[in-house]
């Protein structure tokens, strides 16, 4: 069960990265990730 918590982080460092990054935001990355927080949080949850 803790693997969709360590993809979710994984995907929340992306996240982190793709909103700070100069001079623009990198949208792809944003965007591909944050269904794999949602989703690793869900599976995470649901995993007990």
């Amino acid at each position: 069960p803790v693997q969709p918590l360590c993809a979710a982080f994984n995907c929340m460092l992306w996240t982190t990265y793709g909103l700070f990054k100069k001079p623009s935001k990198d949208w792809p990355i944003i965007l591909a990730n944050i269904p794999g927080i949602i989703l690793g949080i869900i599976t995470f949850a649901t995993s007990f």
